[in-house]
C-alpha cells in the first residue's frame, strides 16, 4: 500500500493538471450589453451556461482534440468556433464575442461603409458631410447614393454631418466651432473602429438623444476585443499609395486586465493628382480595468498626426483642357515639387471612463476627455491680389472703355 498511494496521487495530479478551461465573454452586437444565456453544444452533447452580470463565461473539462464548438443563443444568431486544447494549451482566452440578433433590424443595423482618405479630408467639396453616409448599411437608397454619387454630391435630407452625432466611448467629438466631426482625429485605425452603433435620424440611442440625420457611437473598449493580432497592408491610387496598420488585443486576462494597441502609417509621395503628397501616422491605446461586476474603468489614448496636400477644384472646362491629374496648387522651388496648401492636423485625445453598474437595468458612465493639438493650412498670399489663374476670373469683368 505504501507504494501503490504514491502512484494513484501521482495519476491523480496529473488528470487534475490536465483539467481544460475556456473563458470569453458574450455581448450583443448592437448595445454591447451582455447576454443572458448561451447553450453549448459539441457533437451530440448540449448544455447551458450561465453568464455573470459583466457577460463572462468560463467552461471547463472540455475535452482535448481540435472540434467546432457551437455557441447558441435563445435570441442570438450562433457562433461556430474551432476549438483546439492539447497538453501544452489547456487554457483558452477567446476575448470578447460579439453575438447579432436573430431578428435583425435595418435602423439598428451596425456596419461600415469605406470611404477613401480623400473624401474624409478634402476642403473642395464640403465633404465632411458624412454620418449620413456612414448610416447606408442595409437601407438600399442610402447604399446606392453613398456609393455612385460619394459625400460630394448628397446629403441625406439636404443635411450636412452637423446635423449627425459622432461619439467615441459615448463622447460627443463633433467640434465646437462648426459642429462636424474631425475624422482626421481617428484616421487610419480602420481595424480598431469597427465596434460601432448607429441609429437613423432622430431616434434616440443608448448614448445620445440623436441627431437629425442620426447618431453613430464608436467603442474602444479593450474588453470589446477579440483576443490575438492583425496585420493589415494596402496599396491605393487616391490620396496614399500604401497604409499599414498592425493591432494586437491581450483579451480580458485572469487578472481582469485588457489591453489593445495599435500602430500605423499611411504614405504617398503623389497620389492621383499632381502634387498631392500624403504623410501620416496612427497611434492608438486602450487599457481596461474589472474590478467587480459592478465597476470597471478604461483608459483610451489616440494620436494620429498627419500631412497632406491639398487638390485643387475645378470646372469641367479646365479638366477638358489639362485632364483630371491637374492640380493648381503645386510647383517647382528650386528644383522640388511643392504643394502651396498644406493641411496639417495634430490633435492627441485622452480618454478616461468609469462604468458603474448598481442594478441590473441601471448604469453609469461617468468619463473625463481631452484633446489639444493644433490644425493647420498653409497657402500662397498674393498680397491683396487675386490668384493668378483665368478660370478664377469673374465672368462679368467688362473691357475697360476708350474714350475718343
Amino acid at each position: 500500500m505504501k507504494k501503490i498511494c504514491p502512484i494513484l496521487l501521482f495519476f491523480s495530479q496529473l488528470l487534475f493538471a490536465q483539467t481544460t478551461q475556456m473563458l470569453f465573454r458574450a455581448l450583443d452586437a448592437h448595445t454591447l450589453e451582455p447576454l443572458k444565456e448561451i447553450n453549448i453544444q459539441l457533437s451530440d452533447s448540449l448544455f447551458a451556461v450561465q453568464p455573470n452580470s459583466y457577460g463572462q463565461v468560463v467552461v471547463n473539462a472540455l475535452p482535448l482534440g481540435q472540434y467546432d464548438l457551437s455557441l447558441l443563443s435563445p435570441t442570438h444568431e450562433s457562433l461556430i468556433l474551432k476549438v483546439e486544447f492539447s497538453d501544452l494549451q489547456l487554457h483558452k482566452n477567446l476575448g470578447t464575442l460579439l453575438f447579432f440578433p436573430a431578428k435583425d433590424v435595418i435602423e439598428d443595423a451596425t456596419s461600415l461603409i469605406s470611404l477613401s482618405d480623400d473624401e474624409l479630408d478634402d476642403d473642395t467639396f464640403d465633404s465632411n458631410n458624412l454620418t449620413g453616409l456612414l448610416q447606408s448599411s442595409k437601407d438600399l437608397f442610402l447604399r446606392t447614393t453613398a456609393f455612385e454619387f460619394s459625400v460630394a454630391f448628397f446629403r441625406t435630407r439636404g443635411l450636412d454631418s452637423s446635423f449627425g452625432k459622432l461619439l467615441l466611448n459615448n463622447i460627443e467629438m463633433n467640434k465646437l466651432l462648426d459642429g462636424r466631426p474631425q475624422w482626421s482625429n481617428w484616421g487610419g485605425l480602420n481595424d480598431i473602429l469597427r465596434n460601432s452603433n448607429l441609429q437613423l435620424y432622430q431616434r434616440p440611442s443608448v448614448s445620445h438623444f440623436g441627431g437629425l440625420i442620426g447618431t453613430t457611437n464608436i467603442s474602444t473598449r479593450a474588453t470589446n476585443f477579440r483576443q490575438g493580432g492583425r496585420l493589415t497592408y494596402s496599396f491605393s491610387d487616391r490620396s496614399y499609395n500604401q497604409r499599414i496598420l498592425a493591432s494586437y488585443a491581450t483579451g480580458l486576462n485572469p487578472n481582469n486586465w485588457a489591453f489593445v494597441a495599435a500602430v500605423g502609417g499611411r504614405w504617398g509621395l503623389e497620389g492621383f493628382q499632381e502634387g498631392t503628397f500624403y504623410d501620416a501616422q496612427s497611434f492608438f491605446l486602450s487599457a481596461d480595468k474589472i474590478l467587480n461586476a459592478r465597476h470597471s474603468f478604461n483608459l483610451t489614448l489616440m494620436f494620429t498626426p498627419n500631412r497632406r496636400g491639398k487638390s485643387s477644384p475645378h470646372t469641367q472646362e479646365v479638366y477638358d483642357l489639362k485632364g483630371t491629374h491637374y492640380n493648381a496648387y503645386w510647383g517647382y522651388q528650386e528644383g522640388t515639387k511643392r504643394n502651396a496648401r498644406v493641411k496639417r492636423v495634430s490633435e492627441p485625445i485622452v480618454m478616461a471612463s468609469h462604468y458603474w453598474k448598481p442594478t441590473e437595468k441601471t448604469s453609469i458612465q461617468t468619463s473625463l476627455s481631452y484633446q489639444f493639438g493644433e490644425i493647420g493650412n498653409t497657402r500662397i498670399d498674393y498680397s491683396g491680389g487675386g490668384q493668378p489663374r483665368p478660370y478664377l476670373l469673374p465672368k462679368t469683368t467688362k473691357p475697360p472703355a476708350f474714350k475718343h
